[in-house]
């Protein structure tokens, strides 16, 4: 089943390099951000699932956050999952998101998302809780800074019991409003320490075409990723091509590409990784559209490595009311002979079309059961109550990556807690649980069967006291 609240924390985490533009590259920085904050591996985009619903929701959000700034990916990322966010309405800005899941016949909280503002338009600061049961506990915090309604820079911190604490900042620089360069640094011995430098360039069009990105070793930027993107001349993307750099060679490698095909109402984006002196095919997804641009339905087609035959193995449905609120988005599987119910998005709109609720169901075979809900909430900010929260994981190896049927996942504590270690797909769903349990110091070492499960990316997430991370695993058949 769909975990909202997993997939909010899976893209915050990502937050160090998080940049701007149109939806589709939006996609793919959270996907680099994933990689080059050392995530582990290059997450490939998979459209219709994250970059249909990401299309809408630029358009909700062009008003209200900085149309060439990070935190409207980081908030469009963040709440990929639901519908048509604004964060200021004619009941005043959007002061918090509340995540519920239905257990024993009521509504249980999860977590929560708080924003302040520092002026009448953008936020200055998000804080994630979590509910332990008797009150919100803090998790962490990211604060913004905007200079002419660009945003400068952001920070990333976490609770460690008493006081924030800080782990991560970017800084922004901008060349005739378009995203010149990003820089993050982490915190190291109580001061800043570089991390990573990306820097873009565009085409005639204010395309974005090229983004380069460095890491910072022995006191010196050195090449690590490069993003070529591609555009027809109607400004849609046509290919995205993910360049590793070879430092011992120094040349640049092919990494994954995705290559999109438009004709008519439809596109057709195919996602590859290379391999040897090949491309090697890893899903398809085939987008339709409304006369207004709105996507009706994406099928996501997984592929055999080999043959390079496609299956269906996934479809998304819009449904839209009169005003062009999506009221309900339809997640459905193949079974080999016709498609099947999995989940949907039921969401509620106010008269003002603010999105008020958005309840997620998942079906029975029989009829449709509550799983969980996000309940969004509007008017003045309000102060925050600062809440204790647990350990870390200090080391995660995961093997092999690739994997073809069984992969080992060593977690190493820094001390005896609480660890939950889940695998997901790119739908956001839940495919197996490796450890939901309280385990000694030390390294723990997990299995996951992938025996039937479709080939294509996964994402590993790891939790451990309110932190988490995430690992990128590719499975191939």
């Amino acid at each position: 089943m769909k975990r909202i609240a997993t997939a909010l924390l899976l893209v915050f985490l990502a937050l160090v390099a998080v940049r701007p533009s149109s939806a589709q590259s939006c996609e793919t920085s959270v996907a680099a951000a994933a990689f080059r904050a050392g995530i582990d591996a290059h997450i490939t985009p998979a459209a219709p699932y994250s970059k249909a619903s990401r299309e809408q929701r630029v358009a909700a959000l062009d008003s209200v956050l900085p149309a060439d700034g990070p935190a409207r990916c980081l908030m469009l990322a963040g709440l990929n999952l639901l519908p048509d966010l604004r964060l200021a309405s004619a009941d005043g800005r959007l002061t918090s998101v509340v995540e519920q899941y239905w257990v024993a016949e009521a509504w249980s909280d999860s977590s929560r998302f708080l924003l302040t503002y520092s002026d009448a338009e953008f936020p200055s600061e998000i804080i994630s809780q979590e509910w332990n049961g008797t009150e919100w506990v803090n998790d962490f915090r990211i604060q913004f800074e905007y200079v002419e309604g660009d945003q400068a820079s952001s920070l990333f911190q976490e609770w460690d019991g008493t006081q924030w604490v800080n782990e991560s900042r970017s800084e922004f620089t901008y060349d005739g409003g378009n995203l010149s360069t990003s820089l993050s640094q982490s915190w190291e011995n109580e001061t800043w320490v570089n991390a990573t430098l990306t820097t873009y360039t565009y085409d005639d069009g204010g395309n974005e075409s090229t983004s380069l990105t460095q890491s910072w070793e022995n006191e010196a930027w050195v090449n690590s990723s490069r993003i070529t993107t591609s555009f027809d001349d109607q400004d849609r993307e046509t290919e995205s091509l993910t360049e590793i750099y070879d430092e011992t060679e120094e040349v640049w490698t092919n990494g994954t590409r995705i290559e999109t095909v438009w004709s008519g109402d439809t596109s057709t984006s195919t996602s590859q990784f290379w391999a040897g002196e090949d491309w090697f095919s890893i899903s398809r997804d085939v987008t339709t559209y409304d006369d207004q641009g709105r996507v009706i339905q994406g099928v996501q087609e997984t592929a055999d490595v080999l043959s390079g035959d496609f299956s269906p193995i996934a479809r998304e449905t819009y449904t839209y009311d009169g005003a062009g609120n999506d009221t309900q988005i339809l997640f459905e599987s193949w079974s080999g002979s016709e498609w099947v119910n999995e989940d949907r998005d039921v969401n509620t709109f106010d008269g003002d079309n603010d999105i008020t609720v958005s309840l997620t169901q998942s079906w029975n075979g029989a009829g449709w059961e509550d799983v969980a809900r996000s309940l969004f909430n509007y008017g003045t900010s309000t102060a925050l109550e600062d809440a204790p929260r647990g350990f870390a994981v200090s080391a995660v190896d995961l093997f092999p990556n690739p994997v073809r049927d069984r992969l080992t996942v060593d977690v190493t504590l820094d001390a005896p807690g609480y660890l939950r270690v889940e695998v997901y797909d790119l739908l956001g769903r839940r495919v197996a649980t490796l450890v939901d349990a309280s385990v000694p110091a030390g390294m723990q070492q997990l299995r996951w069967d992938a025996d039937g499960k479709p080939a294509g990316l996964y994402l590993v997430r790891l939790e451990a006291g309110g932190k988490t991370m995430t690992h990128t695993v590719a499975l191939i058949r």
